[in-house]
């Protein structure tokens, strides 16, 4: 029941791509987007890019840190744990 009626809000300075993967995930979750919910906490979009280490992997940088921001958000929400950023050190590419 607790995961059903955890809502979440959107901030205005995600990267919209990690952001569609984060609802996405808690949407199937049950959870809905609701103003009174807790803040879902997206990377934005410089940090995505930190993250790729190059433009071609933006996206797959993207899904990834949006997944993770979604299983944070639900360990926090439910109790389980305090949500935890990405380690900024983390890339998926040594090019950039």
């Amino acid at each position: 029941m607790r995961l059903l009626e955890a809502g979440f809000r959107l901030g205005a300075d995600g990267d919209a791509d990690a952001t569609a993967a984060a609802v996405e995930y808690l949407e199937r979750a049950g959870c809905v987007a609701d103003e009174t919910g807790a803040l879902l906490r997206v990377p934005n979009p410089s940090a995505v890019m930190r993250c790729a280490g190059c433009p071609a992997l933006r996206e797959p940088a993207a899904a990834m840190m949006g997944a993770f921001s979604a299983v944070e958000h639900l360990k926090e929400v439910l109790g389980i744990a305090a949500a935890r950023e990405l380690s900024s050190e983390l890339t998926l590419s040594d090019e950039g």
